[in-house]
């Protein structure tokens, strides 16, 4: 695997029209990506803002096998990303989706451990599945969450996937 992908959207959707990202953009992707397919190499990519417009084409033509990093407030939530299957129709490949600019910084250790359920019972079932915040835990996340986060996620994730 390889983790890569640009904050290329806002909560919105891309930064510029995708007929740029469709003649400039995605053509060279897809040509430096190749050497990464040729070697069995599958692509994570790191998504922020709304990557629902551009989705079908980091899947299918880019080759994206998964990706990492929703932000759920603005329509691209977990519910919605498991729905996709890479472009050999197998399961996508999610790392997510604790916020961190929603629950952990402002939410209660009780709404860390329901956000924690949540991902698992979505994201979990025929594998691929890696629980983690959504970006980087910043400074202003209550310490406590932070360990809410991690010691849930072991807890519920070793019931959850033994049942």
């Amino acid at each position: 695997f390889v983790y890569g992908g640009q904050d290329i959207c806002f909560n919105a959707g891309p930064i510029c029209s995708l007929q740029t990202l469709n003649d400039l953009y995605f053509p060279a992707l897809a040509r430096s990506v190749e050497p990464l397919h040729a070697a069995g190499i599958k692509i994570i990519w790191h998504c922020d803002g709304n990557i629902l417009p551009i989705i079908d084409i980091l899947i299918n033509q880019i080759g994206v096998a998964g990706f990492q990093g929703f932000q759920e407030e603005t329509g691209c939530t977990l519910e919605k990303i498991v729905t996709y299957t890479t472009r050999t129709g197998t399961k996508l490949i999610i790392w997510g989706s604790v916020s961190v600019t929603t629950t952990l910084p402002y939410g209660t250790p009780a709404d860390v451990c329901r956000d924690v359920e949540r991902c698992f019972r979505i994201a979990a079932p025929g594998g691929g599945f890696a629980l983690a915040a959504t970006s980087s835990i910043l400074p202003e996340t209550p310490y406590q969450n932070i360990i809410t986060l991690y010691n849930h996620s072991l807890e519920f994730g070793k019931s959850f996937l033994s049942e």
